[in-house]
């Protein structure tokens, strides 16, 4: 998907701005939208599309609302506030070893489109590495715990601490 990069940083600003804040660096951006760092040392993202947003920030209030801020040793960011009419939400930042983004995940039962066939599997084993079995006592348990299925399951939102 594209979007306009411009408009996105607007909102950033505007957001910031109404939290006596500011924009510091961007942190990453994709599909969905873009993570800027804030001055208040916060991960503030902003979506293109409301549904995607309104998706996603329901997915960061159940994991509040339970109570879970990490899935076995991965930290997971806390929803800190949001603006719907900006199609943002701050929240705070962790470090590796982490679950990120949740762009990509339903609540409650997943979607249609999702498929975890063989050929998935292979290639998340592959992408994985060492970290397979790990990864996908993760992905079970954040499905158990918190009703949440992430389509987008890669060793970008679901990163392991490298051995020292």
């Amino acid at each position: 998907m594209t979007y306009d990069k411009q408009k996105l940083e607007a909102q950033a600003d505007t957001y910031c701005e109404q939290h006596h804040s500011s924009v510091s660096r961007i942190l990453g951006f994709g599909t969905q939208g873009i993570v800027f760092q804030t001055t208040h040392n916060t991960a503030l993202k902003v979506h293109a599309r409301e549904e995607a947003y309104l998706r996603e920030r329901l997915i960061y209030e159940r994991l509040k609302d339970r109570r879970i801020e990490s899935v076995r040793g991965l930290q997971i960011p806390r929803i800190l506030n949001w603006d719907d009419r900006l199609c943002s939400f701050e929240m705070s930042i962790v470090h590796v070893p982490c679950v990120l983004d949740f762009g990509g995940a339903y609540l409650d039962e997943a979607p249609e489109h999702m498929s975890r066939d063989e050929m998935w599997v292979a290639q998340k084993s592959l992408e994985f590495g060492d970290h397979w079995e790990e990864a996908k006592v993760v992905i079970r348990q954040r499905e158990h715990r918190a009703d949440i299925w992430l389509v987008d399951v890669n060793n970008g939102n679901i990163k392991f601490a490298e051995p020292s």
